[in-house]
């Protein structure tokens, strides 16, 4: 199948973060194991090896399905649908960043994060979910920007004692963590709930780009993937203003 092409987010890349751990561009179709157009597997851009590998029923690989000309995996929210690590990652402090297109404000339907298989009474489930809250199973915390649907770049972070969360460049969530547990799952796209592989609690809609760091993102790190991702998919009109990178993607 003939992939669209990403546009442009400048010299730099995500590669240049020193904590980077794992990267994942549906732009490259070399990343990408499809078989008559579901996405069976999706490769880590980064040499750490977080391969993707799906479970339940495979997402689908459009190349048009961003906004008619850019790529996208797509997830109907019909059927339980994930794409997950199997190498287990655990973490007291960890940024997880996504670009994606919601047809939901549902806060089941997380479309990417870290995913525990415990009970759902634990917190070291790390997740975005659509209603514009990040959640941690059996705890969450509230965001001040209204949930809507369309297309959406998040920047979040969690360690043993503050949480941010950045969406479309503008600040969502700044607080404190009391429960202090470390991030321990897998990496997981389309369905991030502990213990629950169910139809009603995956995502609806489309993933372009994602990136998994372990550490916290200071503010010029941030802002260069901000603009990085928001260039390379054609939503750099939702930056604010003030943003360093609105008119141009960082070099």
């Amino acid at each position: 199948m003939q992939m669209g092409a990403a546009g442009q987010g400048g010299a730099w890349t995500p590669l240049q973060l020193s904590f980077i751990d794992a990267w994942y561009d549906v732009s490259d179709y070399t990343t990408i194991t499809e078989t008559s157009g579901n996405v069976t597997a999706l490769a880590d851009k980064t040499s750490n090896n977080y391969d993707l590998s799906y479970v339940g029923t495979s997402p689908v690989y459009s190349s048009t399905g961003w906004d008619g000309s850019l790529p996208a995996i797509e997830f109907s929210g019909s059927v339980f649908s994930a794409l997950r690590s199997s190498t287990r990652l655990t973490e007291a402090d960890i940024t997880i960043a996504l670009v994606y297109d919601t047809d939901t404000t549902s806060p089941n339907r997380r479309p990417f994060g870290i995913t525990s298989f415990s009970d759902s009474s634990n917190k070291d489930t790390f997740a975005l979910a659509p209603d514009n809250t990040l959640r941690f199973d059996g705890a969450f915390a509230n965001g001040s920007i209204t949930a809507a649907t369309g297309k959406f770049l998040r920047v979040a972070n969690v360690n043993s004692s503050t949480m941010y969360d950045f969406i479309n460049g503008s600040q969502n969530i700044s607080g404190s963590v009391t429960s202090g547990l470390a991030t321990d799952g897998y990496i997981s796209v389309g369905e991030v709930i502990a213990s629950f592989d169910l139809a009603s609690y995956t995502f609806n809609g489309r993933i372009a780009e994602a990136v998994v760091c372990i550490g916290t993102l200071g503010q010029s790190d941030r802002e260069k993937l901000e603009g990085y991702f928001s260039h390379r998919w054609g939503i750099e009109s939702s930056l604010p203003s003030s943003h360093p990178y609105k008119s141009s993607p960082p070099s």
